[in-house]
């Protein structure tokens, strides 16, 4: 997380219902690993959340969704390959220029904050969400807060499965491990689960 924008009131708000958990229709009030609570004001935390969307029907699934804290998030990522996370790094700064485009989204957001812009398209292939049939969305948070770092963005199924493809058998194991530990997915969703995953 980017202390710069954690200090910087004007990028703050208040979670948005697409991060919210569609279970519950509320915030996330805990971290899915250690049940820490995560709405006091100094907590930081990610949320991710994966779609499916039918084509032709203004309608989506949500295939699964978390918030993790920063402290349980750091160490699920040591715990995959180093060759894993090197080539998921390389693999950004090759398709997309991060600061640019916080920067740019950021001069927009300086006066009248908007979230659309920095999910309405797959942050690598520029794919609008409507014509994604999978895709995911991912946030930082402090506190009842989301803020705008590098974060938030929408990663839609065909990159993910190009980032699949990168990924060591460890990796896959250590994801594989996580969605049946952590979040219990159903046996048809861990395949694409373990397939399609964003931890940055």
């Amino acid at each position: 997380m980017d202390p710069e924008f954690q200090q910087d009131a004007d990028h703050f708000e208040p979670v948005p219902p697409i991060f919210q958990s569609t279970e519950t229709g509320r915030a996330f009030e805990r971290c899915v690993a250690c049940d820490r609570f995560l709405l006091d004001d100094t907590t930081q935390y990610v949320i991710e959340k994966a779609f499916r969307s039918y084509q032709g029907f203004d309608a989506r699934e949500t295939i699964f969704e978390y918030a993790l804290c920063i402290s349980c998030r750091d160490a699920l990522m040591e715990e995959l390959s180093e060759e894993s996370l090197q080539r998921m790094q390389d693999y950004f700064a090759s398709h997309v220029a991060v600061a640019e485009r916080r920067l740019r989204l950021m001069d927009s957001a300086r006066s009248n904050p908007q979230l659309d812009p920095w999910i309405s398209t797959c942050m690598i292939s520029g794919a609008p969400v409507q014509e994604l049939n999978e895709y995911q969305v991912y946030c930082e948070c402090q506190g009842p807060n989301m803020f705008y770092s590098y974060a938030p963005f929408t990663i839609g199924g065909p990159v993910m499965d190009e980032i699949a493809d990168l990924l060591s058998n460890k990796t896959l194991d250590e994801l594989d491990g996580f969605a049946d530990d952590i979040l219990g997915l159903p046996p048809e969703l861990e395949e694409l689960f373990t397939r399609r995953v964003v931890l940055l």
